[in-house]
């Protein structure tokens, strides 16, 4: 669990400076503050995640980047048993929703953001697959990189890079960091490749498996709904709701890049997907939802407005006390891109990548299908299997 959040914005004479922090007797020094901006610095000046520790203080930060002013840094002082990198996909998250804010905060409603920042901070553990995931199509750049450069062919990371930012017109901050969440779910592996030629193509990204995002309708709540557990007063209404909703205002089958975007960044706040869990098994009262969830009544209640307005849950009233119940759920299909083996054809004959760079990609392709149909991996079937795949590709099979 974090100990402490500070906010730190760079003065151009008196240099790092101290802008928020909670609790309000954190222990960071400005010569803490201002070490922790020089590493940024030091690093580049763009913005991006870091963790270090200084003296006995283990730290992780979020650093605006040198072409922002003010420029800032979020930072969070760890305590000794938790683990750094478990905040490389939150931390970013949390601070440029907090940068984006501020601006048009006082002062007040600036430190109870703060305070509602460390208390999401707080609830942080192990990422769920669902959560890396969420941190995918959160992102309309990496949603992009899924959905039109990866399933076509294999890039080298900085290709990647150049790619989606020329046709997407804009910035990724730090490309390690955007394709971390890709490497946590399974989705890709990163590699070097040898060419022909003896020349070295730097971290290659390997699409391995797919990933598609939607909703749902809430098969447990329905079933709950059967058996009697949803007060009869409000049964009909929700079953009705659920139906229009699937039948009018939703179509699976669309393109839902932008309801994918915003529901995926919602859910990246540790609270609303705690809420998200609990309202998938339960039907209740806010104040009942709010302390399964383990979280603060006032806060459910604005997370579950939000809710609300995504159509992911409707509000209901039974005997002056109001209920939250879940009407759309979302969900993840992960699946094996076949598509890829005749389109790595293609992309061979056609001289767009490298022989060399295909067959590595089969023989993942290949890996990948054999552990996704309960084959064991033997170094036997391996090579028996690429050389299948390289026999279809007319790659041959050495």
């Amino acid at each position: 669990m974090p100990k402490a959040i500070v906010l730190l914005y760079w003065d151009p004479i008196e240099g790092a400076r101290i802008e928020y922090k909670y609790p309000i007797d954190a222990d960071l020094s400005r010569a803490e503050a201002m070490k922790i901006f020089t590493s940024h610095a030091i690093g580049g000046g763009t913005a991006g995640f870091m963790s270090m520790s200084i003296g006995d203080k283990r730290i992780v930060s979020y650093f605006s980047g040198i072409e922002v002013e003010p420029q800032r840094c979020l930072v969070v002082l760890l305590d000794e048993a938790e683990e750094p990198l478990e905040y490389a996909e939150i931390l970013p998250q949390s601070a440029e929703n907090l940068f984006s804010q501020l601006s048009i905060m006082g002062r007040e409603e600036a430190e109870e953001f703060i305070r509602k920042t460390f208390e999401e901070l707080k609830t942080t553990t192990p990422l769920t697959y669902e959560q890396m995931l969420f941190h995918i199509f959160a992102d309309p750049l990496r949603q992009y990189a899924l959905t039109k450069k990866l399933i076509e062919k294999p890039y080298t990371l900085k290709r990647l890079q150049e790619e989606v930012e020329f046709e997407t017109g804009r910035t990724i901050d730090n490309v390690n960091i955007f394709i971390r969440p890709f490497k946590r779910s399974g989705l890709v592996i990163v590699e070097d490749v040898r060419t022909q030629d003896g020349s070295i193509l730097k971290d290659v990204v390997f699409l391995i498996q797919d990933a598609i995002m939607y909703r749902v309708p809430p098969a447990r709540i329905l079933e709950l709904t059967e058996l009697g557990e949803i007060p009869p007063q409000i049964s009909k209404q929700y079953i009705e709701d659920v139906k229009n909703f699937f039948t009018r205002s939703y179509d699976p089958f669309a393109d839902n890049s932008e309801d994918n975007e915003s529901l995926a960044k919602f859910f990246l706040n540790r609270m609303a997907y705690q809420l998200l869990l609990v309202l998938r098994e339960n039907v209740g009262k806010i104040s009942e939802i709010a302390e399964k969830a383990h979280i603060d009544e006032n806060d459910a209640k604005d997370l579950l407005r939000r809710m609300e307005l995504l159509d992911v849950i409707s509000f209901y009233e039974v005997d002056g006390e109001e209920y939250a119940i879940l009407k759309s759920d979302v969900t993840f299909k992960v699946f094996f891109p076949e598509y890829l083996v005749d389109k790595l054809q293609r992309r061979v004959m056609e001289g767009e990548i490298p022989r060399e760079v295909a067959k590595r990609h089969l023989e993942l392709l290949g890996e990948m299908y054999m552990r996704l149909h309960g084959i064991r991996i033997t170094p036997t079937a391996s090579v028996r299997r690429v050389r299948e795949l390289f026999r279809e590709l007319g790659l041959g099979s050495e």
